[in-house]
């Protein structure tokens, strides 16, 4: 079955993602107070601030538009194309199946089987 080893490596991927995306929303603060902060302190430059600053921002953006451009490993096309919803509809968080074809999240084909998402 090589049709489900590439659902899986693309369902990996999008899982991957969102885990990365997920982690950076939550650690932005608590990096920003306990490794930023005393740094900032001790040399008393704003530079770093500006450094983490752009850096993080950067990372989210590059890390949302890997969601929202997933494709679709049955047709191809973006998995979520078809912007709906609230913005944490607009990453794929709220979407369960393909815009275009259907396709369920996690679902390995035209089998009933879904990849493991844990």
């Amino acid at each position: 079955m090589p049709d489900t080893k590439r659902y899986i490596k693309a369902w990996k991927v999008y899982k991957n993602n969102k885990r990365i995306f997920i982690v950076l929303l939550l650690c932005f603060y608590p990096v920003l107070e306990w490794v930023v902060r005393p740094i900032y302190i001790y040399y008393g430059k704003d530079l770093i601030l500006h450094i983490y600053g752009l850096a993080w921002i950067i990372f989210i953006v590059v890390y949302s538009t890997k969601i929202v451009t997933f494709t679709c490993p049955r047709c191809g096309k973006y998995f979520s194309e078809k912007w709906h919803g609230y913005f944490i509809g607009y990453l794929g968080f709220r979407l369960n199946k393909c815009v275009y074809c259907g396709l369920p999240q996690w679902s390995l084909g035209d089998q009933n089987d879904a990849y493991e998402n844990s």
